[in-house]
């Protein structure tokens, strides 16, 4: 059977293409532009590949750049790993960009790709002149890079325990005291976390609460109004409390200052 080839108006394919290794695992590295140009890197998303820039990354080179883009491990023509993770993109970067030039350059990123570079200017400022981030919002959490299936799987899970934990809120009751009454009369700071029975003698665990309920608590809290909420499960009275008392008093400080501050043109 003959492959079918489609292409797209203005798409160019690279005008270099090699392999890189990075510590082990072979890169599919592609670039346009002059070799003599300044280095402009270019990152993709997840269940992307470099091709994706055929189209933009011609552009950037006729401005004036060398483009150099690589499909990540396990993506497009770069080898598949036995391992994947957030962490080995980063040091696949990283390998990348510096086999390329030992001095900082821009980037434009795309999704996970945006992602990822944000966590890279954040820990090695020095490798990154200027970004562009195209949606990619950094996470509290890691980010595997795994199989399509795979992804499909674990996004699979996080909707039912989503779902799980909306249902169940749905049905809770709230008590008098809560936050919104707290909010209500002024109160600054809240700490919220998980019961633990000391001894046999005190009321047993009605139920273990999940970590996305304290954060959703946490959010809530905040969103009505309350300075500071310190809101896990291991969350005691006293939990940082210098530090919640100095944010809480600073956003006060602020919130004073943007309610007296005139607008641009007002009259005196």
């Amino acid at each position: 059977m003959t492959p079918e080839t489609r292409s797209f108006p203005g798409a160019e394919r690279p005008a270099r293409s090699y392999r890189h290794n990075a510590d082990g695992v072979e890169l599919a590295v592609y670039e346009w532009g002059k070799e003599s140009d300044p280095e402009l890197f270019l990152v993709h998303g997840g269940s992307d590949f470099a091709g994706t820039f055929d189209v933009f990354a011609p552009l950037i080179a006729a401005a004036g750049y060398r483009v150099i883009a690589w499909d990540h491990r396990g993506h497009g023509d770069s080898q598949h790993a036995a391992l994947y993770g957030w962490d080995a993109d980063i040091r696949d970067a990283l390998s990348v960009m510096s086999a390329i030039t030992n001095t900082a350059a821009p980037v434009i990123a795309h999704s996970k790709g945006g992602a990822l570079m944000m966590q890279l200017a954040d820990s090695c400022p020095y490798r990154i002149s200027a970004m562009v981030n195209i949606d990619g919002m950094p996470s509290k959490r890691r980010m595997p890079d795994v199989p399509d299936h795979d992804q499909s799987r674990l996004l699979a899970d996080s909707i039912g325990s989503w779902l799980d934990f909306r249902h169940e809120a749905a049905a809770s009751e709230r008590k008098p005291g809560t936050l919104v009454d707290l909010a209500g009369v002024g109160v600054d700071i809240v700490t919220i976390g998980q019961y633990l029975r000391p001894t046999t003698h005190h009321l047993p665990v009605a139920r273990w609460v999940e970590p996305d309920e304290f954060e959703h608590l946490k959010q809530f809290g905040e969103a009505l109004g309350i300075s500071h909420v310190e809101s896990s499960p291991l969350t005691r009275s006293s939990y940082h409390a210098r530090q919640s008392a100095e944010e809480a008093e600073q956003k006060s400080i602020d919130t004073a200052v943007s309610l007296t501050r005139k607008p641009l043109g007002a009259n005196k």
